[in-house]
């Protein structure tokens, strides 16, 4: 029952983003122009630049493997401080590991009280063992076979109130739900 209802939280959530990000595009360009392609592009472009996250503190603390048999919900406890479309912070993943991370944060889409986020950067302390999970893009290249990891997180969000959010993160194969308190 709780997987099904992450499930159905996150779907809503990803959804009213997407439709800001479609109805943002307007229409798509002619080919028969040589100026429109370069407009189609820009507006790409300047969907990915977004705009800055706003500072808080973030506390995420369950989380699900989506990407195997496993369905059970587990306690991560993730710890993020947003600055500057920075984060950083702490959780602790499926091994019991504590592990840190640093990420360049932006919001590419809001619609109403929905929104979402981007999170690009690098975790530390999973010790090689990300090369083994085949949910991973490049899971078997040199860049999960150490302890320094690339992750590229999307987040949905729910504003609840001028400073509350109630966020979901997903990267390969991983869920984690939660808050984010706004300063």
């Amino acid at each position: 029952m709780k997987t099904g209802l992450i499930s159905a939280i996150a779907a809503l959530m990803l959804l009213a983003p997407a439709l800001a990000f479609a109805a943002s595009l307007e229409s798509a360009p002619d080919n028969e122009t040589a100026s429109a392609a370069p407009d189609f592009y820009s507006k790409i472009i300047n969907f990915l630049d977004g705009e800055p996250v706003r500072d808080g503190f973030m506390y995420l603390p369950f989380g699900m493997h989506t990407g195997s048999e496993n369905k059970e919900i587990s306690n991560n406890n993730l710890l993020g401080l947003f600055y500057r479309s920075f984060a950083v912070g702490t959780f602790n993943n499926s091994f019991d590991d504590r592990v840190w991370y640093l990420v360049y944060a932006r919001n590419v889409a809001t619609y109403e009280d929905f929104g979402l986020n981007y999170y690009a950067g690098a975790i530390y302390g999973y010790d090689g063992l990300l090369s083994t999970n085949s949910n991973i893009p490049l899971h078997d290249t040199f860049l999960y076979k150490y302890n320094l990891n690339p992750v590229i997180t999307i987040s949905p969000y729910y504003q609840i109130s001028d400073q509350i959010e109630l966020h979901a993160m997903f990267t390969f194969g991983y869920t984690i739900v939660g808050i984010k308190y706004n300063f």
